[in-house]
């Protein structure tokens, strides 16, 4: 099902060594388990992560608080969480360059 494949031993990239760094403070970097070679999460995946997740508090402010009330807050963090959880699999990765 999750199809991100190291480039240079073909092995699988972890789901969760991919969430750790787009969502854990790692410098959005992190390395193949079984050959070590390291990887970076896209420029333009983080900044459509980012955008994704404050959209819906900043822009449609007005129309969450009349339809959710008192639990606007609650429902952008349910919000933000799934999307954490779906981003291993659309963001771009890139094997970094010794």
């Amino acid at each position: 099902m999750f199809s991100k494949k190291c480039v240079k031993c073909s092995s699988d990239l972890k789901w969760k060594t991919i969430l750790k760094a787009v969502t854990i403070s790692t410098g959005y970097k992190f390395e193949c388990d079984y050959c070590k070679a390291k990887y970076s999460v896209g420029y333009i995946s983080r900044l459509i992560l980012m955008v994704s997740m404050l959209l819906p508090i900043t822009i449609f402010q007005k129309y969450t608080d009349s339809i959710f009330g008192g639990w606007t807050l609650v429902v952008w963090f349910i919000w933000a969480i799934i999307l954490n959880l779906i981003a291993p699999f659309w963001v771009s990765i890139r094997l970094e360059e010794k």
